[in-house]
């Protein structure tokens, strides 16, 4: 006959079993039914094959409010111009675009441009947190050796805990997504079933910190980082030998274009010393690599009042169509080089 102390034990064993089951492996076993990440997008390799650019531009959102690709491709005098750009883009961003999507589409353009501000091109780890971790994955392979050993991944450094956790719950440095997941929804029903690009917009518009401040804040601090690094082109720290290296091997001559920050009231744009040194040693290296590259900084146009607002680097709408012609008038001595 089995005592009530032992029958109490061997429940008390059953009850925490089934714990175990249903709040630790359950939830593992689950995890590893859901893909670890967002899978490579093929489609943007598609769309360049078919439309065959004669000038491909990358960047970010600031590449995206200043050009009209159509009106710069007539001012220009060229047949068409691709924009590859997304919000928050960087070098990582526009490493994995040059080699997966444009020389993957196997397109020969007469020029790849790519749009930066400061320091982004030599700031490797800048926008590569979670954030901004599902539009990364959008373009790459599984396999990227030049993006794990630049960015150096902490999988090495972490301990056999912490390895042990991430095997059991894959999900678990994938918080992110389930985040966006949810935004998504909400902003989807809050908008009835139409698109949510407006709503989202109308909703950073309203929170804006400038405006809830009512100061002005400079975007300055949120590019790059603004750190007070030389300039240096070691492969193993950055991105930028690996985007000459790219563009070399597939016979593409690319330019980068320094984008003007946002101005003083003359229509200047005040650079530190250690800016200046930065930006003339970036364009020695780079115009010995044989690319090209313009600045913007030095000129009267942009003004102040083509930008959206004191200290945001982007221009604004009705302004778009101004900055597509000043880009042509700057790019359009290159694309007669033969």
């Amino acid at each position: 006959m089995v005592s009530p102390d032992a029958g109490r034990r061997v429940s008390g064993r059953v009850r925490l079993t089934i714990f175990v089951a249903a709040v630790v492996l359950l939830p593992a076993l689950i995890t590893h039914l859901i893909p670890a990440r967002r899978d490579f997008d093929p489609k943007p390799i598609n769309h360049l094959r078919k439309k065959q650019p004669e000038v491909v531009m990358i960047g970010d959102s600031v590449l995206g409010g200043s050009i009209d690709p159509e009106l710069f491709a007539k001012e220009t005098g060229v047949r068409s111009v691709e924009l590859l750009w997304n919000g928050g883009a960087a070098s990582a961003a526009w490493y994995l675009l040059l080699k997966n999507h444009v020389v993957a589409a196997d397109v020969h353009p007469r020029l790849v441009c790519i749009f930066f501000r400061e320091r982004m091109l030599t700031d490797a780890t800048f926008r590569t947190t979670p954030t901004y971790r599902r539009f990364l994955e959008s373009l790459r392979h599984p396999k990227e050796p030049v993006y794990r050993a630049v960015l150096q991944s902490d999988e090495e450094d972490k301990s056999a805990l912490g390895r042990a956790i991430d095997w059991l719950y894959p999900l678990n440095t994938r918080r992110h997504v389930q985040q966006e997941k949810i935004s998504r929804l909400a902003f989807r029903i809050a908008a009835g079933g139409v698109s949510i690009g407006p709503l989202r917009r109308r909703v950073n518009e309203i929170f804006d910190p400038v405006k809830l401040r009512e100061e002005i804040m400079d975007e300055s601090a949120e590019v790059s980082g603004e750190k007070p690094e030389e300039f240096s082109a070691d492969p193993k720290r950055n991105f930028l030998p690996h985007i000459v290296e790219t563009a070399q091997k597939a016979g593409l001559q690319l330019c980068f274009v320094r984008e003007k920050r946002y101005p003083l009231p003359d229509g200047t744009t005040p650079q530190p010393e250690d800016i200046k040194r930065y930006m003339a040693d970036l364009r020695q290296w780079v115009e010995s690599q044989g690319c090209l590259f313009v600045d913007l900084t030095n000129d009267r146009k942009p003004d102040q009042s083509m930008y959206t607002k004191p200290g945001d680097d982007h221009i604004r709408k009705g302004a778009k169509a101004e900055a597509t012609k000043i880009y042509a008038e700057k790019l359009r001595p290159l694309l007669r080089q033969p």
